[in-house]
């Protein structure tokens, strides 16, 4: 309870003209003193006296009152907390909102955790896709008028349902797609139509495969994976969350650097990135 400002002083400050009467009295509680509480009602701010058997809220509370009024003063007969506000209805989440804007192969994937952001180039609108897969990890995409040409994941592999719908069956049956044990990303290149598809062989291999439209193997680039790496995910995520940076979503490990896609001590959703010490090496607003 605060004790710094007399409730005899709060009267005389209060005091008005009114006659007394009998009334109700709403509103929340925005200062304790004692026995005596500010209220501030439609109104305006009382100074209440309350019931000597009543429980005293605090202050934030939201209380009914019964009682006299006189001036700005209220002594009170009775109080009862008022119901607590339900809660605003939360705003469809913009997997929802925004389904409209993805195209179908992520509308079918179950994706939770959306974030969308629009840029328009020219004539071409682009939509960036930050979203959780159902099966766990986070995926980003990219849509070019419409068409998805850009899908990525962070962990696990992409879903099968997003293999089937951009890769032609002849790709997807290629000798070297056997080889990969988890194929994180598929690019589309819709100038030429061919298509890159990265991922990783049982031994760690990095694979970059690129095909024509037609599925045919165009190139096959094979190389180890750079061992200058030195944070692993969850490093990056405890680092991330060191420097104050929470809901941590995608996160991406380059060869001395980590992507991700978290929020801001300030609350705003960026894209930040990590060299290989742990340290801020860049920060942009996701929502540019």
């Amino acid at each position: 309870m605060k004790h710094g400002f007399s409730a005899l002083a709060l009267t005389a400050l209060l005091a008005g003209p009114v006659a007394a009467q009998d009334s109700t009295l709403s509103g929340t509680v925005a200062e304790v003193f004692d026995r005596q509480i500010v209220l501030a009602a439609p109104e305006g701010r009382m100074l209440v006296t309350l019931p000597d058997d009543a429980t005293v809220p605090e202050a934030g509370a939201r209380v009914n009152l019964t009682g006299t009024a006189e001036g700005r003063s209220f002594t009170a007969s009775s109080l009862s907390l008022a119901p607590a506000e339900a809660p605003a209805p939360a705003p469809a989440s913009q997997a929802q909102a925004q389904a409209g804007e993805l195209p179908q192969p992520l509308q079918d994937l179950g994706l939770t955790e959306v974030m969308t952001r629009m840029e328009d180039d020219d004539d071409d609108r682009e939509v960036h896709v930050h979203a959780r897969l159902s099966e766990g990890g986070w995926l980003r995409a990219k849509t070019e008028r419409g068409q998805l040409t850009d899908v990525e994941t962070d962990s696990g592999a992409l879903p099968e349902a997003l293999l089937a719908a951009l890769l032609p069956e002849a790709a997807r049956n290629a000798p070297a797609m056997a080889e990969l044990t988890r194929l994180e990303k598929i690019d589309l290149d819709e100038d030429d139509g061919e298509i890159e598809v990265e991922g990783r062989a049982s031994d760690g291999t990095r694979l970059e495969l690129t095909f024509a439209r037609d599925g045919r193997l165009l190139e096959l680039d094979r190389e180890r994976d750079d061992k200058r790496r030195s944070m692993s995910e969850a490093e990056a995520r405890e680092t991330l969350g060191a420097l104050g940076y929470s809901e941590v979503g995608f996160v991406k490990r380059g060869g001395r650097h980590v992507d991700a896609v978290a929020q801001s001590p300030d609350g705003d959703w960026v894209e930040v990135r990590l060299d290989d010490q742990g340290r801020l090496d860049r920060e942009r607003l996701w929502d540019r």
